[in-house]
């Protein structure tokens, strides 16, 4: 449980490059709790899974330690630790390889337990925020805290991240939670949601809840109830979209939604239509460079490459199709192991995290960053010791 907290509730003070302090402290933790579960002669299962993940991890590193060093005069100070991500989530994967060897009795409460501190963290977080209570300020920034477009940030420093963090906790809840108080708990993370004021998230929460209970249901699930579920989901929205439309005026930044549904246009919205300039600028900063082997090695960890708001110009634009090759190949290789794991919680979590991450990331930055991408590994770790689906040597063990 520690890791997946500490990357939720670890400070984040005003302090330019904090997180460079941050994040270490994360791939300590995960040292720690491997050298501690190791002493207990824990062996890990499933080595053909475990070794694609790790090699990926490390051909990533590499591809991206050969651009920093064919861009080294040209990348910002800070680019040198680039390669330090997927050492992270290497060392986040075998710490939750480690900690995933309790039952999936106990590991499933303790997934329950997880969703509900984030969410009860948060929501404690963002009244004080909503109340301008500053008592938290030197723990948590506040630097993009704005009156004028009313979203709340939470313990993340970043609207768009508490969204993403608390859809993610609501799922996590319903995935593993057995009693009527999981879906205050998923009612609880719509409304941190509506307070970010997240666009994308508002809208595709809903699919996320069905599309899970779908999933979760397996073979158990008629047609019928298919389509029921289907028709609820277009309901929650249809609903989520009419209390913005009945607020529109005390909403601001969120009302902009609306102007989607009129127009049918994504460009009409203030923010993506900044990504499509941003876009642009990039693709023709990044067409007319000189620098050899750009299509294959990328530009490098350059200052104006540090935000793209997409998750694959992101990766591209800096490592080039050999670390895009090299990222997708990770993520394969994580699917794999939430796909094939025994626990149906965990294996309808991770896939619908990587999924959902995969759309989210046309217009963020989602999978080839820092903070989303620090979930998946720690829970595939978990997933890959709870063992394979159709193994019978680990279902007598967990009998």
């Amino acid at each position: 449980m520690i890791p997946a907290l500490l990357i939720i509730f670890m400070p984040r003070p005003s302090i330019e490059g904090s997180q460079f302090f941050l994040f270490p402290l994360i791939g300590l933790v995960s040292l720690c709790l491997v050298m501690t579960f190791g002493r207990l002669g824990h062996n890990i299962p499933s080595r053909h899974l475990f070794l694609p993940v790790i090699l990926t991890l490390l051909f990533l590193i590499f591809t991206q330690f050969c651009t920093l060093l064919l861009r080294s005069d040209q990348i910002r100070p800070t680019g040198i630790i680039e390669p330090m991500r997927p050492l992270l989530l290497a060392g986040l994967f075998v710490a939750g390889a480690y900690m995933g060897r309790f039952h999936e009795g106990p590991m499933v409460k303790a997934l329950f337990a997880i969703g509900v501190l984030i969410l009860v963290g948060q929501s404690f977080v963002c009244v004080l925020q909503v109340l301008n209570i500053k008592a938290l300020d030197f723990i948590y920034n506040t630097d993009k805290l704005a009156d004028h477009t009313r979203r709340i940030l939470g313990t993340l420093g970043n609207p768009n991240a508490l969204a993403w963090f608390s859809a993610q906790a609501g799922i996590l809840c319903l995935v593993t939670g057995k009693s009527k108080f999981r879906w205050a708990l998923i009612f609880l993370a719509g409304v941190l949601i509506f307070l970010s004021a997240s666009r994308s998230m508002l809208i595709l929460y809903p699919t996320m809840l069905v599309g899970s209970v779908f999933f979760l249901s397996g073979k158990k699930l008629s047609f019928r109830a298919g389509i029921f579920l289907s028709v609820v989901g277009v309901l929650l929205l249809a609903g989520l979209l009419s209390i913005v439309y009945l607020l529109r005026s005390q909403l601001g930044y969120l009302s902009e939604i609306l102007k989607v549904t009129q127009s049918g246009s994504l460009s009409d919205v203030g923010s993506f239509a900044g990504r499509l300039e941003l876009w642009g600028e990039t693709w023709r900063y990044f067409e007319s460079s000189t620098l050899e082997s750009k299509w294959v090695m990328g530009l490098g960890a350059l200052a104006r490459l540090k935000t793209l708001d997409n998750d694959y110009l992101y990766v591209f634009y800096r490592y080039g199709f050999l670390g895009l090759l090299a990222q997708a190949m990770a993520i394969v290789a994580v699917l794999r192991v939430f796909l094939k794991t025994k626990n149906l919680s965990l294996r309808v979590f991770g896939v619908q995290y990587i999924l959902v991450a995969l759309i989210i990331g046309i217009q963020s930055d989602m999978l080839g960053g820092w903070l989303p991408s620090l979930f998946p590994f720690y829970f595939a770790g978990i997933a890959l010791s709870q063992g394979e689906s159709g193994s019978e040597a680990n279902e007598n063990s967990h009998r």
